[in-house]
């Protein structure tokens, strides 16, 4: 059934740019325009448009910073430096790109393109199709079900590995929606996500395992060091979690279609 289902492609923009842009060397056009992310980025979209069969496909990139997240986490992301002038060039110019290929770029104020993707793929959901998430970011896991795959891109751009639901849980042991949970109790350094000491992503998968929710185990968490721990940080795990979680009920004002 999942073969004859029909396919979207949805691309995460800013994790693929900023891939590409640091994958690549810097190339440039005679009059000095910066090419080497754009050039990148076209390299992996002609792979895919030319070894898979797409129904429809859309690009989305964040825009501005992520209001909601900050508003619950002012540090959030705080430590990455901002990003070279010359990016932001080379996004405006992949968005002309995209234009001319007839692709839909979806940006919205306030928003990562990770929420817009998991607002699109559960639209993707009720209409039946079957998702494919294009990105260079763990954190989209969490939107696996069994009717999309993330292919993540890996070492440099030519590397793509795929991932389903099935390889997700083989590994974790937990579904994939609860990624956030596992990153909830870990922390994530990248995105200045604070974590609870002495917790590896081992233990925090064992202990979520174990218990049905993170809600459960903070509502009864087992006796001993952890389980204080998890008493003394339960409010900042909680925390974590919502900003960890994938937005799905972002106001994207388009159709399937579009």
């Amino acid at each position: 059934i999942i073969n004859q289902m029909k396919r979207i492609y949805l691309i995460d923009g800013s994790s693929l740019l900023f891939r590409t842009y640091f994958a690549l060397p810097p190339l440039m056009t005679t009059k000095g325009e910066p090419t080497g992310a754009v050039y990148g980025f076209v390299r992996i979209l002609l792979n895919l448009l030319e070894n898979n069969s797409i129904d429809y496909i859309g690009v989305s990139f964040d825009k501005g910073k992520p209001v909601f997240r900050l508003e619950k986490l002012p540090e959030y992301k705080a430590q990455r430096p901002k990003p070279p002038e010359d990016i932001s060039i080379q996004k405006e110019r992949l968005k002309e790109i995209l234009n001319a290929f007839g692709i839909s770029v979806i940006e919205i104020p306030g928003f990562e393109g990770d929420d817009i993707i998991g607002t699109i793929k559960k639209m993707a959901d009720k209409e039946n199709l079957y998702t494919v998430i294009v990105t260079g970011d763990r954190d989209l896991l969490q939107l696996l079900t069994d009717n999309s795959e993330v292919l993540l891109t890996k070492k440099g751009i030519s590397q793509i590995e795929k991932v389903t639901k099935e390889d997700f849980v083989k590994k974790y042991g937990i579904e994939p929606l609860r990624l956030s949970e596992i990153k909830a109790l870990t922390g994530d350094k990248s995105d200045n996500i604070p974590g609870v000491p002495g917790i590896g992503e081992k233990t925090a998968i064992t202990l979520l395992k174990k218990y049905g929710s993170l809600e459960k185990l903070i509502e009864n968490p087992p006796k001993g060091k952890i389980g204080d721990l998890i008493k003394e940080y339960s409010k900042q795990i909680l925390t974590a979690k919502e900003i960890a979680t994938i937005k799905t009920d972002v106001p994207v004002n388009l159709n399937i279609e579009d």
